[in-house]
């Protein structure tokens, strides 16, 4: 999925010292998907023989599914203003830097990886929960 993709790019663009965000999170994370997809599609169309036609499918879109692209990386943002720092660690560790649990455990300091692992699930299903939680607002917008 090319917004889970996105969103494992900016938690490890957040971890790197050097990184500066000159733009809204909402924007960056747009901008990211957007060249996922684009490269998905180049993929898909080498695949083929065909050549992509990028400049077709930027412009066919709607200004409504536009607006709600926006409205789910605006929902983005408020999910990753309210999950804490530490889940936002454990999840970049696992998932962006492929560590093991055990190391995971060994380096926040939990006392077993199973406390490691435990953590880790909560942590999602609370990222989950707040996805869904402002999905469902944005779709009240929506409609």
């Amino acid at each position: 999925d090319v917004f889970q993709d996105g969103l494992l790019i900016l938690i490890g663009k957040i971890s790197d010292a050097n990184f500066h965000l000159n733009s809204s999170i909402s924007t960056f994370v747009f901008g990211i998907c957007k060249n996922l997809n684009r490269e998905n599609i180049r993929r898909v169309s080498k695949k083929q023989n065909e050549e992509p036609n990028l400049q077709d499918e930027e412009y066919t879109k709607s200004v409504e599914e536009f607006f709600a692209e926006e409205l789910k990386y605006e929902a983005l943002d408020e999910v990753l203003i309210k999950v804490d720092k530490r889940c936002l660690e454990i999840l970049k560790m696992f998932y962006y830097q492929k560590l093991s649990m055990k190391v995971i455990a060994n380096r926040l300091g939990f006392k077993s990886e199973t406390s490691a692992k435990t953590q880790k699930y909560k942590c999602l299903e609370k990222a989950r929960k707040l996805i869904l939680n402002v999905f469902s607002k944005t779709k009240t917008i929506l409609l």
